[in-house]
């Protein structure tokens, strides 16, 4: 948080916050509803599908799986539309611990870390 500190109003740094709060391997780092707020201050500003996937998050993480599911379906939706083949595959995985009653203990793949 010390950079959210340092910079409450930039995005980039409350986005990545969001994502560990939601979905960090440690539960003592996750909360899902100061997830679910930021990531609320965020859409109120831009829609993005990475913040999509998220809000999905930050559901799971609040036990909403069918409301958590509901949003990756739509992310999915508009990733398909986009023509991101690739996102779609990767998303569906969270989707499926959703639909399975499951959070999503992994923030950030591999290649949103580079």
């Amino acid at each position: 948080t010390q950079g959210l500190d340092s910079s409450p109003e930039n995005a980039m740094f409350k986005h990545a916050l969001a994502r560990l709060l939601a979905s960090a391997p440690d539960d003592r780092v996750r909360d899902g509803r100061r997830a679910m707020s930021l990531v609320e201050e965020l859409l109120a500003q831009q829609q993005s599908l990475a913040l999509g996937e998220t809000a999905a998050m930050a559901l799971a993480e609040m036990g909403l799986y069918d409301q958590a599911a509901a949003v990756q379906r739509d992310v999915m939706t508009a990733a398909r539309d986009a023509g991101l083949t690739d996102a779609v595959g990767r998303m569906a995985g969270n989707l499926a611990l959703y639909e399975a009653g499951r959070p999503c203990r992994t923030p950030f793949t591999e290649a949103e870390l580079r």
